[in-house]
């Protein structure tokens, strides 16, 4: 009977796909049709994890979705393994989203913290597929903010939110790139912050951005302003969702190599989802012009040092070509409670989350830092 009727559902369930992937292609928004799961519902499902989506209202306006993660026990109930003070919010880089933390399945950085009992937490910034609102790229919400709108309301309102559902007075904090950024910005913004964190770990902070050697991408970012990029993201999601994994994937591994971006081995069954998922959606053209800008200029982001007060583990790769690696040790050596700065060597801008490397020694010492603050 079961076998007879998933036979009869199954062009149903076709119809709720291609609906699903029609919304992705045209407006950048991805989301649950029927019995078609997102993306990264269906990585977790594969992963025996539970994944609740959390729906944000910032003070601006926007409307952002934290994903929640839980083991499911033997008879499917979920349950929190995780005691108060352990929860840990993950938050992704420039143009990506919350599956990036799972792409590496029971190696990834989630799945290492939830095994070591965290209350964990995924971050989706506005603008990408998860927190763009219905209309996506092209709703009203879609380029009336910038970078200070990301550090001030998003990073505040996802930490606020979670100390509220799990009653606690700190929680953990982990940022990459972008999210990285944000989070030390947004403390600039309201130093209350920092005594909400009880450890902040950035991996490859972009706060001081350097020229990229690579032409085409210097190229790229001199010509292609943010709307450019919301009117070609059309195109490069129709890649994403039609084109064979045979082709996709040699080629995305080859671009983001010859501009730089990875230096380190990136796994085959990871590209499948991290290639597929990235870019997720969009942004701003008024957050991707104060990047490009950046880049362009080899400026950097202000902030005092001395209001980031909470305890601080950074990691920076040697070969970053996004970030000045020099002058963000220089200046993170500023910060009050810094417990740990570490350069990998080889490593590029988005290693720390996207190379097969990371996913054990750096993996491990990360979650024992971790550790050690809560059981401190």
């Amino acid at each position: 009977m079961t076998l007879i009727f998933r036979v009869l559902c199954f062009p149903v369930y076709l119809i709720q796909k291609l609906l699903a992937t029609i919304f992705y292609i045209i407006l950048g928004v991805e989301k649950s049709v029927g019995w078609h799961r997102s993306s990264i519902e269906r990585v977790c499902d594969n992963l025996n994890i539970d994944i609740s989506k959390h729906v944000v209202d910032t003070a601006d306006g926007h409307t952002l979705t934290l994903h929640r993660l839980r083991f499911k026990n033997h008879d499917g109930i979920k349950t929190y393994t995780s005691s108060k003070g352990k929860s840990v919010l993950l938050q992704h880089g420039l143009l990506e989203s919350s599956i990036v933390w799972v792409a590496y399945g029971k190696v990834s950085l989630a799945f290492m913290l939830l095994e070591q009992g965290f209350d964990v937490w995924l971050g989706n910034n506005r603008g990408n597929a998860y927190s763009s609102g219905s209309w996506g790229l092209w709703g009203n919400n879609a380029s009336n903010w910038d970078f200070q709108h990301i550090a001030k309301e998003d990073f505040t309102s996802n930490v606020k939110y979670i100390l509220k559902s799990t009653n606690s007075d700190k929680i953990l904090y982990i940022g990459q790139s972008q999210g990285a950024a944000q989070a030390v910005v947004g403390i600039n913004h309201l130093p209350e912050m920092s005594e909400r964190l009880s450890a902040l770990v950035l991996l490859s902070p972009a706060l001081f951005l350097k020229k990229p050697d690579n032409a085409v991408v210097q190229f790229l970012m001199e010509n292609v302003p943010g709307l450019g990029y919301r009117i070609i993201f059309p195109l490069i999601a129709l890649a994403q969702c039609l084109t064979p994994n045979f082709i996709l994937l040699p080629f995305s591994h080859w671009a983001m190599g010859a501009m730089g971006w990875y230096r380190s081995p990136i796994g085959w069954d990871a590209s499948k989802i991290l290639f597929k998922g990235t870019p997720s959606s969009g942004t701003s053209a008024a957050n991707m012009m104060h990047w490009v800008n950046l880049s362009n200029n080899e400026g950097d982001i202000e902030f005092d040092a001395r209001k980031v007060k909470c305890p601080t583990y950074c990691y920076v790769g040697s070969h970053d070509d996004v970030i000045d690696a020099k002058k963000t040790a220089n200046s993170i050596s500023k910060l009050p409670n810094l417990k740990y700065f570490h350069c990998e060597p080889g490593y590029g801008h988005v290693d720390f989350v996207w190379s097969n490397k990371s996913t054990g020694v750096l993996y491990r010492q990360i979650s024992n830092q971790l550790g050690e603050i809560v059981a401190s």
